[in-house]
């Protein structure tokens, strides 16, 4: 861990406990955040957005709910996404039979196939399907491990290399 103070977003204030994510958000996230909640000091591009995020503080936190499973939510389109989670299988890949419950996850394993990369590095211009992809790849540019093995303290800069290393601790208990 470092100190708070140096992974700190200056635009819109978020914390970052790993150097890595916090220069991979300042490549990524480049907005002008020029509004301030009164209440909790994040910030927001537009007025309205914070007119909108100033229901989390009221006595009506959460005044969307869901019908099914009585689960609140802060903005009605979050609850509409929720919904989708009650679905059956609805969207299906034509190339793969893969199936989703959310139209999200389904439009996002189609550009997988498709071959569109939305989030680039500002370092070496490599494109990546998903913003986390673009995070753990940052590691390699900033050196950081942020992966470790809690058995045995080794660190990793993918969490594909802790999941495998961890394998070597699975065989010496068998």
């Amino acid at each position: 861990m470092t100190d708070d103070k140096t992974n700190n977003c200056d635009k819109c204030g978020k914390n970052f406990p790993q150097k890595f994510k916090f220069l991979a958000h300042k490549c990524i996230d480049r907005r002008d955040f020029k509004y301030k909640c009164t209440k909790c000091d994040k910030k927001f591009e537009t007025l309205q957005l914070v007119e909108n995020h100033l229901v989390i503080h009221s006595k009506y936190g959460k005044p969307y709910k869901c019908k099914k499973c009585d689960k609140g939510f802060n903005y009605k389109s979050n609850l509409t996404k929720h919904l989708q989670t009650h679905n059956e299988m609805l969207f299906s890949c034509v190339k793969c039979d893969k199936k989703y419950k959310k139209y999200d996850c389904f439009k996002k394993h189609t550009e997988s196939h498709e071959g569109i990369r939305n989030y680039q590095c500002k370092i070496c211009q490599k494109k990546f399907l998903y913003r986390s992809m673009l995070y753990n790849h940052m590691a390699i540019h900033t050196g950081e491990r942020a992966y470790e093995c809690k058995i045995c303290g080794n660190k990793f800069v993918y969490p594909s290399g802790l999941f495998t290393h961890k394998k070597i601790h699975e065989k010496k208990v068998k």
